[in-house]
């Protein structure tokens, strides 16, 4: 039997692989019942582990539950890389590692042999901090790079309005961030700091954007930044214009995006964004979305 095992997928697509193994694991807790296994996450989406775990073991009997609890860890990583495809089902994947990938400790492997894997504590708050930073630009980029009619992230970059817009949003996001988590200036510019000579070549603007239901909801890189700068006295009104490009993305093949302009169609912008961002109409953030939506015009 292996000693690792890693999802490299969607948040959603993870509990379809682990139904595909969860038969696999129960057969190896009576055949190889001594050979200990870590199972890693890679997404995204935070504090999802116990959720997956409950979702597999509900399906084990008393003796499997026994042998996984003391021979199976499942850990969340923390990924940081750039990534390009044409959809989420495509053969083909060109991808750069940036930094080292961060797992949760304890694991049942040697992680010294991986000069890029690195064993680290309080990885939530990481995961948090890094949606917050290296993710929250990013979604920055890709739907005001859209909307202006931008392929890929790099070419959306070289645009000083939505350059100015990303930088607004990270300052906003930074300074929440800090007071919100337990961390310093230095040690948070040390942990977004990006890689010399980085460039996000041809990295495709509908990749980066894909699922704005997700990616604009509440706990997530925008609408979540935006509440924590509201709860420390923050007015993130670059993070709220950046959310309405996002409300007004609606590339074709995105199923996710066309739920959202189907929405906007049939029930109207305020409720669209109130669904989509997980707040009230009447919130202060909603009827900035609104706004910033109904201003938006598109470039000539």
């Amino acid at each position: 039997g292996c000693d690792v095992i890693v999802f490299a997928l969607y948040p959603d697509d993870i509990f379809e692989a682990m139904a595909d193994i969860r038969d696999l694991l129960k057969r190896r807790a009576h055949q190889n019942p001594e050979k200990k296994l870590t199972i890693l996450s890679g997404t995204n989406k935070n504090r999802m582990i116990s959720i997956y775990e409950k979702h597999m073991l509900k399906f084990f009997d008393e003796k499997e539950l026994y042998w996984y609890q003391r021979n199976v860890v499942f850990r969340d990583m923390i990924i940081r890389r750039s990534a390009n495809a044409i959809s989420t089902s495509s053969l083909y994947l060109s991808t750069k590692a940036l930094l080292s990938l961060l797992i949760q400790g304890p694991v049942y492997f040697d992680v010294a042999i991986f000069p890029w894997l690195e064993l680290r504590d309080q990885l939530e708050m990481f995961k948090d901090i890094k949606i917050f930073t290296y993710n929250c630009p990013h979604a920055v980029c890709a739907y005001a790079g859209y909307w202006k009619g931008y392929k890929t992230i790099e070419e959306a970059q070289q645009d000083s309005e939505i350059k100015m817009l990303m930088d607004a949003c990270l300052t906003e996001a930074k300074e929440a961030i800090l007071k919100e988590f337990p961390i310093t200036r230095e040690n948070l510019a040390l942990f977004i700091m990006m890689p010399k000579g980085f460039k996000n070549e041809e990295e495709l603007i509908t990749r980066v954007a894909l699922d704005p239901v997700r990616k604009l909801s509440e706990h997530d890189r925008l609408t979540g930044n935006a509440l924590l700068c509201i709860k420390h006295g923050i007015e993130p009104k670059n993070l709220i214009k950046a959310i309405a490009y996002g409300m007004a993305y609606d590339e074709p093949s995105d199923k996710k995006a066309q739920y959202i302009q189907k929405m906007i169609s049939e029930k109207g912008i305020s409720y669209a964004v109130s669904k989509v961002v997980g707040l009230p109409e009447h919130h202060d953030i909603v009827q900035g979305i609104v706004y910033n939506y109904k201003c938006l015009k598109k470039p000539a």
